[in-house]
């Protein structure tokens, strides 16, 4: 397999054995870690937090191969949750978190930009933070197996991660909500490793749903790492929710899932690119308020089945 190390002083074969995606994760969780450590400053600044936004292991929402699709901001606004998912109880996050690699993604999006708008919702770009990943702290890492068409963007850019301020407005009900995005420019797997992994947040939601197997140019889904792998699922990662789409990933979940989880539930319908379309799923793995549910404590392996 040809693993190749990415930094910001280019490229070289070495590998710390920690950084493999097939290695196990050793590395002890530190609970009161500030996840704005994972940058450096950039031009001099300091990463600035929105206000209200937690700085230790925020509830959050990763989307893997994100691109500018921004429906899960719209799924989890007051507004849908209170119409549409109320019998649900699915709980607002208090930050997105957005990976992807490719010209259709972050360095594409800027400060005032509307983002998408129809006949019932407009979602616009408040403010961006440009902010640039310390590879000291986090190795950059583009394996040509799992990512087929990209580069790193500190080739072109200044920044490769951004924290954002979005408004979703209802243009029917007159409401409006704000959120905090943070996009990271990573292969998805790099990310996990490197991140999501180590506990730097507390992940409620994954979403799969555009992943782009194949001509899309993702190699591996992470659904087929975390899950299908068994020893990446640990409490440092073990999402409450998950957001499938009906390729082979939905099925490989759920044949996975049943493992884990004897109780996984699908409940409503995800918002579909396709007007019309049910080809995107949202299971709930777990819920801590059920009876003879056990959760592992923080830093512990998930029981293997």
């Amino acid at each position: 397999m040809n693993l190749i190390r990415q930094s910001s002083l280019g490229i070289s074969g070495a590998l710390h054995p920690y950084l493999r995606s097939d290695r196990p994760h050793p590395i002890p969780v530190l609970q009161n870690r500030e996840w704005s450590g994972l940058f450096q400053p950039l031009h001099g600044r300091q990463v600035k937090l929105p206000v209200g936004l937690p700085r230790i292991r925020p509830k959050t929402f990763w989307y893997v191969s994100a691109g500018r699709d921004f429906r899960p901001l719209v799924f989890l606004s007051d507004a849908y949750r209170q119409h549409r998912l109320a019998e649900h109880s699915i709980p607002r996050p208090e930050l997105f978190v957005y990976t992807c690699l490719g010209a259709d993604g972050l360095n594409s999006l800027k400060a005032g930009m509307t983002v998408y708008k129809d006949k019932r919702t407009e979602i616009t770009i408040l403010s961006l933070q440009p902010l640039q990943i310390d590879r000291g702290k986090v190795t950059y890492l583009i394996n040509p197996d799992f990512v087929h068409f990209a580069d790193d963007p500190l080739q072109k850019h200044d920044h490769d991660a951004a924290l954002m301020e979005l408004e979703v407005k209802s243009l029917t009900l007159g409401t409006t909500d704000r959120f905090s995005l943070l996009y990271l420019a990573m292969e998805n797997i790099n990310c996990f490793d490197e991140v999501m992994a180590n506990g730097w947040f507390d992940v409620q939601f994954l979403c799969t749903t555009r992943e782009g197997l194949g001509f899309g140019g993702c190699g591996k889904s992470i659904l087929s790492h975390v899950y299908e792998e068994g020893r990446n699922l640990t409490h440092r990662f073990h999402p409450r929710f998950v957001i499938t789409w009906s390729d082979y990933t939905d099925q490989l979940f759920r044949n996975c899932a049943k493992r884990y989880y004897p109780e996984l539930r699908r409940l409503a319908p995800y918002i579909p690119e396709n007007l019309g379309a049910r080809d995107h799923h949202l299971y709930e793995c777990w819920n801590q308020h059920k009876p003879g549910v056990v959760i592992p404590q923080m830093g512990s392996q998930f029981p293997r089945p």
